[in-house]
């Protein structure tokens, strides 16, 4: 999925309340070093971590600075997450909204109360949305 966002020229970035980078006894942790390990590095030019923010979601700081670097309005960005919190963090940052359910407990259920512009199952629906071929 990643590998098709990115061919098809869609900016990805990644917002997360871990931390984007620290040590633990001189060894390198957090959310980047996780990307790495993954061999997701190159799929997000951004990643806003706690460590970059103020605040924490749903406040919409670490989205609104995501789109600040790709110069991209918010009604002009999807915010795709896995909990409420992502779901208001996009609503207050002015973004569309979108609940990935899957791998998440309850997501049906969790669907119901997010209240998100749309809601998908599997990382492929992601690839049939509309905003999907526009770049």
């Amino acid at each position: 999925m990643l590998k098709e966002f990115t061919g098809r020229d869609l900016p990805l970035a990644l917002v997360t309340q871990k931390a984007r980078a620290f040590q633990i006894e001189g060894v390198a942790a957090g959310v980047s070093v996780e990307l790495e390990e993954l061999g997701l590095t190159d799929f997000f030019p951004v990643v806003v971590g706690i460590d970059d923010m103020q605040e924490t979601k749903p406040h919409p700081e670490g989205i609104l600075k995501a789109l600040a670097y790709f110069g991209v309005q918010p009604e002009h960005a999807l915010m795709i997450g896995d909990t409420g919190t992502d779901i208001e963090a996009a609503r207050a940052a002015g973004c569309w909204s979108c609940l990935a359910t899957w791998g998440v407990p309850e997501g049906a259920s969790r669907a119901e109360r997010a209240n998100a512009d749309l809601v998908v199952g599997t990382p492929g629906e992601l690839l049939r949305l509309p905003f999907a071929s526009q770049a």
